[in-house]
């Protein structure tokens, strides 16, 4: 799926003028790739966070300004250090006909029959996988069934169905979701909770 998103060329922007234009509501972009020279743009900071809380931050955008329009993923996202939100972002150019790498967000369905029974608690350890695939078989998300992991027997990458619209990079032992036992995870939580107070530095 291809989510069209409007851009405005510009030229290069002092760290005021970037600042301003954050405070109008637009975001500093670029756009780069393979042969081609690197041109700056602003996008709309709403729309495109939009575009990445519903169909994730490898969706596949068309970058449409006055002149021309794009086929584009997101590989840089730069984001404020406390608050979290974006503040630029670098796109690549890509094209429909050569394949190219994302990461997919991992999302699970279902629930274990340990944690259903309160033996153990879920552990959500990979959000993302790596995979090669040409820009319309790119998926917005991988959805996976966890009801039957349980206590020693994890998820893990190699578990999840081959298709032909793609291929996972991401090495095949590596773990998506785990069930813990109950007593080990609350000792974990205690003794992070105690580290936390002991290197806590005291009140001025």
């Amino acid at each position: 799926m291809r989510i069209t998103l409007n851009a405005e060329s510009r030229g290069p922007a002092t760290k005021g003028e970037l600042k301003q234009m954050r405070k109008g509501g637009l975001l500093p972009a670029t756009v780069s790739g393979k042969g081609v020279e690197s041109r700056n743009y602003s996008v709309s900071w709403k729309e495109l966070t939009d575009i990445f809380r519903s169909h994730g931050s490898s969706a596949i955008i068309n970058l449409q300004d006055k002149e021309e329009s794009s086929l584009v993923l997101a590989r840089d996202i730069q984001r404020e250090p406390i608050s979290g939100k974006i503040i630029h972002v670098g796109f690549q150019k890509i094209s429909a006909r050569e394949l190219i790498h994302a990461e997919v967000r991992i999302v699970l369905h279902g629930t274990p029959e340990d944690v259903k029974q309160s033996e153990g608690i879920l552990e959500h350890q990979l959000n993302q996988i790596e995979i090669s695939a040409y820009p319309d078989q790119l998926p917005e998300q991988i959805v996976l069934d966890i009801s039957n992991i349980s206590l020693g027997h994890p998820l893990h990458v190699s578990d999840i169905q081959s298709t032909s619209q793609y291929t996972i990079l991401t090495p095949p032992e590596t773990i998506i979701a785990s069930v813990q036992p109950l007593r080990r995870a609350v000792a974990e939580t205690e003794a992070v909770e105690e580290v936390t107070e002991v290197t806590a530095p005291a009140e001025s």
